[in-house]
């Protein structure tokens, strides 16, 4: 669990042992955006160790995912509808839930020819 004690912080100097943090300016946005979302709550370390996790990978495959779309539309004229949606996949990996969900807002121009 790493909330608990200086877990977070003995991850990212095992994953500095390992070779697995490198640096470069992406390192650098990364830790501006976590520093200036989380503000003061975490150490340059705990931050450091955000940062090198973001980067790392997860392999898995899944070859069929059901997924839920819903929507509602509003008119605002005969030609133009804005529309609200929200959804898509959930699924379980080796005891980890998934859910990839997104709220999309647009507005929706019909043309007539």
């Amino acid at each position: 669990n790493l909330n608990s004690g200086n877990n977070l912080e003995t991850l990212v100097l095992y994953m500095a042992s390992q070779g697995l943090i490198s640096f470069d300016t992406s390192d650098v946005i990364r830790y501006s955006i976590y520093s200036s979302v989380l503000g003061n709550t975490l150490t340059p370390t705990e931050l450091l160790a955000f940062s090198a996790i973001s980067k790392t990978t997860i392999n898995h495959e899944k070859n069929a995912t059901p997924v839920f779309r819903l929507y509602t539309e509003f008119p605002f004229s005969s030609n133009l509808i804005f529309r609200i949606a929200y959804g898509g996949p959930i699924y379980s990996v080796n005891n980890y839930q998934y859910s990839l969900m997104s709220l999309d807002f647009s507005f929706i121009a019909l043309v007539g020819w």
